[in-house]
């Protein structure tokens, strides 16, 4: 992308004709990425809709961060699992196959998921994937196949 500025204010943004592959073509979320930065309805706050109320409000960054802090550690607290149990077949001191259950270390909640965005590059979702599953989540995509 060229982006082109003017008192510290992007004033438009195209894509590069001598890129290899695009050739400057932007994509779909290329081409409105303009707006990513100028649209006057862009959210600014983070915002909270208390239960059954039927208005957001806008909330301080570190009240909405404890929010959701609590609520992820509330919840993974409450749901994780650290062993689980599992039929497996064994074979006996005379050479028998037998059934038996056994106790595996699983160490996860299945209570919670990681959607990550297809705006975030490699590195950035490696690092969100390796949280996401020291927390235990093992439900994860990032979504970047559009």
């Amino acid at each position: 992308m060229i982006v082109h500025s003017a008192d510290n204010a992007i004033i438009n943004i195209e894509g590069d004709p001598a890129h290899p592959v695009s050739e400057g073509a932007l994509c779909a979320k290329g081409a409105a990425a303009y707006q990513l930065v100028n649209n006057p309805e862009r959210v600014m706050k983070p915002k909270y809709r208390a239960p059954n109320a039927s208005e957001w409000q806008d909330v301080e960054w570190d009240w909405a961060l404890d929010q959701i802090a609590g609520r992820v550690k509330g919840t993974r607290d409450r749901t994780f699992k650290l062993t689980s149990k599992s039929k497996v077949k064994e074979t006996g001191p005379e050479g028998k196959d037998t059934e038996v259950e056994r106790d595996f270390v699983i160490n996860m909640t299945d209570a919670m998921v990681s959607i990550g965005s297809c705006s975030i590059n490699n590195e950035e979702c490696y690092l969100l994937q390796r949280l996401m599953r020291s927390w235990g989540i093992v439900y994860l995509d990032d979504k970047t196949r559009t």
